[in-house]
């Protein structure tokens, strides 16, 4: 077992027993793992536990603007998914059922992640999450310098449709504990590589496809090098800037494409 792992089990703990900051470190540690939602409207359980985290300890910055931004991400993929951000398209009255129950969801994760960073700049007007957060959902620029941060991403089509996963992490070993997890069931990862992004700009680019798994099943880490961050790692929940000018959120994501 990992140290990563450890501390997961031991804020587990806690959190079940109602430490409410061990259940936003679980949350944490929660969104950078892939998870299944049963439903359309049902909430990662990430989400689940930085609400439980804010509902004990509302003053909690990190656990609201890491809920911010989750609920910025999870807005983005749904509204690239049925094209609700897409003027020309947008036909509301027109909707079927499923489109207007994602159009809902879509506003109201938005209307609470705005709230979310308002009510944080309000207490603290300097907090780095929370104005680049805010910055990132409004659509103008914000600082990224001196942040560093790692990207785990991969794409891959079948036909016209296609995925694209993304992890954004800002430490090495809880890095290559997501990717055991995320990996699991993938035997191949050619289509995965690993960026080391400084100030917004990408240092390094490797694919991932070397790796093999041990024979406790983890992955053999040693065949790829994961360079140190060299600055000031990216805070928890703060958006992450890419190459492309395109802005990735903390912790795991999917989107689906095509």
């Amino acid at each position: 077992m990992t140290l990563v792992e450890h501390h997961l089990e031991s804020v587990r703990g806690a959190a079940q027993a109602g430490d409410y900051e061990a259940a936003r470190e679980y949350g944490r540690l929660l969104s950078l793992l892939p998870a299944e939602m049963e439903e359309s409207d049902d909430e990662w359980p990430c989400v689940w536990w930085f609400r439980v985290a804010l509902e004990g300890r509302p003053e909690d910055h990190e656990a609201a603007v890491l809920l911010a931004a989750r609920l910025t991400g999870d807005a983005d993929a749904l509204a690239y998914a049925y094209g609700l951000d897409d003027e020309e398209d947008c036909d509301e009255e027109g909707e079927d059922e499923e489109g207007n129950l994602a159009r809902r969801n879509c506003e109201r994760m938005r209307k609470e992640a705005q709230r979310l960073y308002a009510q944080v700049l309000r207490a603290d007007p300097a907090h780095p999450g929370a104005r680049s957060g805010l910055a990132a959902f409004e659509g103008v620029p914000f600082p990224v310098a001196p942040f560093s941060h790692y990207l785990v991403q991969g794409e891959y089509w079948s036909g016209t449709a296609g995925c694209r996963e993304q992890l954004v992490v800002s430490d090495a070993e809880e890095l290559q504990w997501a990717c055991d997890h995320w990996f699991a069931e993938i035997a191949g990862l050619g289509a995965y590589h690993l960026s080391v992004y400084a100030s917004g700009e990408r240092l390094s680019h490797a694919s991932l496809e070397p790796l093999v798994r041990a024979a406790d099943g983890s992955l053999d880490w040693s065949v790829i090098t994961i360079p140190p961050l060299p600055g000031e790692p990216l805070p928890h929940g703060h958006p992450a800037l890419l190459h492309n000018g395109h802005i990735a959120h903390y912790g795991w994501y999917s989107l689906d494409l095509g």
